[in-house]
């Protein structure tokens, strides 16, 4: 039997109906050779065998996925914000009394929308800033677009989440100005878009230090819109990733 380049052991989060959990598990030439107790996965130790105990963590399956946003799609799917995407409603009519439900509904807590896409909504008006004060001239309003990539909000969920005409544009992103440099009530792009949404006291707890968690991950990763290379991704094969990997769970 040949000696593992590594071997961690903790709980191990095998997906196996079978065999739900195990103790350790061994990899060589970059790929998992072996999964079981401690004691079956130790005679792949070898002098030269790295191992890592990952202690009160876990090991799991990486899951790839080319484009996914699973923490802004909890955010978007979440009871706080209303779903009008083509998929639930496909009557243009239907939307804007949507709009003027939950802005009756929620009053000073603010209403908050997601998936306005006139393309497939055929007969939408246009989201101006002043169609929607008229709409909700006293308490926040914010329409998020399909897309995820642009928002919508009227003066008072500006107000609300402190932004003005000297706000600047958060890096990657930018908010939509008219010719006198004032807002105009738009938001392109996820970090001005996020800075629109659902205020962190009116969201589940889990999902407020997930959001920080991310955007700290981000400004630790993104430099000039740029991504930086960090040690822990240099190596993206073999045992290295493997135990990068395991560390990060």
């Amino acid at each position: 039997m040949a000696a593992a380049d590594l071997v961690i052991t903790g709980t191990v989060l095998t997906v196996d109906d079978t065999r739900p959990t195990a103790e350790a598990l061994a990899v060589a030439d970059g790929r998992i050779v072996a999964v079981g107790d401690r004691s079956e996965v130790a005679a792949f130790i070898g002098p030269n065998t790295q191992t890592l105990d990952v202690g009160d963590g876990c090991v799991m399956p990486g899951l790839i996925e080319a484009h996914g946003h699973p923490l802004m799609e909890a955010i978007a799917l979440s009871d706080r914000l209303v779903d009008i995407r083509p998929v639930t409603m496909r009557d243009a009519d239907e939307v804007v009394a949507a709009v003027r439900r939950e802005v009756a509904r929620r009053g000073p807590d603010g209403a908050y929308l997601n998936g306005w896409d006139p393309l497939l909504q055929n007969g939408l008006p246009e989201p101006t800033l002043s169609w929607l004060n008229e709409i909700a001239p006293d308490d926040p309003l914010v329409i998020i677009h399909n897309s995820g990539h642009k928002a919508f909000f009227n003066s008072c969920a500006a107000q609300r989440a402190g932004l003005n005409r000297n706000t600047a544009d958060p890096k990657g992103a930018k908010f939509g100005r008219d010719a006198h440099g004032d807002l105009d009530g738009t938001a392109e792009h996820a970090p001005s878009v996020v800075m629109t949404s659902v205020p962190d006291e009116q969201q589940p707890a889990g999902l407020v230090d997930g959001k920080h968690r991310n955007r700290r991950q981000q400004e630790q990763v993104v430099t000039d819109d740029r991504p930086q290379p960090r040690e822990v991704y240099r190596n993206t094969h073999g045992p290295k990733h493997a135990q990068a990997w395991a560390g990060m769970v």
